[in-house]
């Protein structure tokens, strides 16, 4: 099972929970990548990190300032904090003994896509996604959907 596979499985199980907004391998506007950025129509923001190995997971640690902001969500919220941060995996790869943070829920795929809520992530804040995440989610789809796939950086570093 590869990173596609599970995030093409997620894409679906965050489509059918309204979340119909959403953008992959997230990068723009200063925002750390994100694997999935999803908005619901009330403007509310869900983070899918997809993790295909524990060392996969335990790397993601070294991103110290997403980390701490989602950790201390309560002082440090801004428009780069989610409402929702889950992991998603293979299921049995990570389980809620896996040190999963207290402030991330955790989402199983098995081998025929079928999506899995082990840990619901808690809400770490109520407000909505600002103009800045928005604008910055139809910039990246525009991109891509003009460079066939990629955005424009990646598509003039493949012209030279």
């Amino acid at each position: 099972m590869n990173a596609k596979f599970i995030q093409s499985a997620i894409q679906k199980y965050l489509y059918d929970r309204s979340n119909i907004y959403q953008v992959c391998n997230f990068a723009r506007c200063g925002y750390y990548e994100a694997d999935i950025l999803a908005l619901t129509p009330a403007m509310i923001c869900t983070e899918v990190e997809i993790k295909i190995s524990v060392s996969d997971f335990k790397a993601d640690f070294k991103k110290k300032h997403k980390h701490y902001r989602m950790q201390n969500h309560s002082e440090n919220v801004n428009w780069k904090t989610p409402n929702r941060f889950f992991y998603a995996c293979p299921k049995g790869m990570l389980n809620v003994s896996h040190e999963i943070p207290n402030y991330a829920g955790l989402l199983w795929v098995n081998e025929r896509g079928v999506v899995e809520l082990v840990k619901q992530a808690p809400v770490l804040h109520k407000n909505k996604a600002t103009d800045k995440l928005i604008i910055g989610m139809l910039n990246q789809l525009t991109q891509k959907s003009i460079y066939g796939g990629i955005c424009r950086m990646t598509y003039l570093n493949k012209q030279k």
